[in-house]
């Protein structure tokens, strides 16, 4: 969930589900980590857009957060989840 803290091994799989709903047309999902960034989505078709990425866990912290903007150039984002490896 946003904001919380999790712990997981080292080369685990992350799943990331994300449903965001638009006022305007979704131009761009984007999953913001502290590593980089990886684009979810980037067709405007739709005010609801649903998706969903599987990444592996391979440092010993990171954070990820998701960024969205829509046609009209507004934008939203969430807050950050951390997630460390387990000792």
């Amino acid at each position: 969930l946003m904001g919380s803290e999790i712990k997981v091994e080292n080369g685990e799989n992350l799943h990331f589900s994300v449903k965001v709903e638009g006022t305007e047309l979704i131009e761009s999902i984007h999953l913001v980590s502290s590593q980089g960034e990886t684009g979810l989505w980037d067709t405007p078709v739709s005010t609801v857009v649903s998706v969903d990425l599987e990444k592996t866990f391979t440092s010993e912290s990171e954070w990820y957060y998701v960024r969205v903007k829509q046609i009209d150039g507004h934008m939203a984002w969430c807050s950050p989840v951390w997630v460390d490896a387990e000792s």
